[in-house]
C-alpha cells in the first residue's frame, strides 16, 4: 500500500497542471495608485482510473502486489497574479480511491483510500510554500478462495512541509524549512 500512496501523489501533478492560467493585473485611478489583483477560482471534479505496483505488506507475505481501481479528485484552486507582496496560489483537493490489490499467492485486498491535500504558496514579504497531505487507507483482506480472512490493513500517513525563503534567493538554505514531517504507518489487525 505504501507505493500506492507515492503513485497517487503523482496524480496531483496532473491536477496542478490545470492551473497554468494567467491572471491580469490592473491599477485603480485614485490619487495614490493601488494594485488590483485578479483572483481566479477553478473547481475540480475528476474521475480517473489507476493501476500500479504495491510494496510488500509484511502481514500478507514477502511479495509485491498490483493495484487497480477508480478514483475521484474533488476540490478547487484559487490564485492571483500581481506585484509583490500579493500573489498567491491555494489548492484544496480530496482524492478518494477504491481499488483491488492482488498478490501472487492469490490473496487480495479491497482497498479504500482518502487523501486530503492542501497547498498554499505566496510571495508576500517572505515567499513561502506550505503543503499538507494526510492519508487514511483501509483494506479488507480476502484469501485465494474469495472469503474474507478477518484481517484488515490500515494505513495512516501525514506529510507536511512549510518553507520560507527568508533571504529571497529562491534557494533552499539551512533553516528555511520550518516544518518537514513525513509519517507513514501500516497496521495489520
Amino acid at each position: 500500500m505504501s507505493a500506492s500512496t507515492l503513485g497517487r501523489g503523482f496524480r496531483l501533478s496532473a491536477a496542478l497542471g490545470l492551473f497554468a492560467l494567467a491572471a491580469v493585473v490592473g491599477t485603480s485611478s485614485a490619487d495614490v495608485p493601488t494594485v488590483k489583483l485578479d483572483v481566479t477560482t477553478v473547481k475540480i471534479n475528476d474521475l480517473y482510473d489507476f493501476s500500479g505496483t504495491i510494496d510488500p505488506i509484511a502481514c500478507l507475505g514477502p511479495d509485491a502486489g498490483t493495484i487497480s481501481g477508480q478514483g475521484t479528485a474533488v476540490g478547487g484552486a484559487t490564485f492571483s497574479n500581481g506585484p509583490q507582496p500579493a500573489p498567491f496560489f491555494n489548492v484544496h483537493l480530496t482524492f478518494t480511491e477504491d481499488g483491488r490489490i492482488d498478490f501472487p499467492n492469490g490473496t487480495y485486498v479491497l482497498d479504500h483510500w482518502v487523501q486530503h491535500f492542501t497547498y498554499t504558496s505566496g510571495a508576500g514579504y517572505r515567499p513561502y510554500d506550505s503543503r499538507t497531505a494526510p492519508v487514511q487507507e483501509q483494506g479488507t483482506v480476502y484469501g485465494p478462495d474469495g472469503q474474507p480472512t478477518g484481517e484488515t490493513v490500515l494505513v495512516h500517513e501525514v506529510a507536511h512541509a512549510t518553507y520560507y525563503d527568508a533571504n529571497h534567493n529562491d534557494e533552499i538554505d539551512p533553516g528555511e524549512y520550518t516544518v518537514n514531517v513525513d509519517r507513514f504507518r501500516v497496521t495489520c489487525r
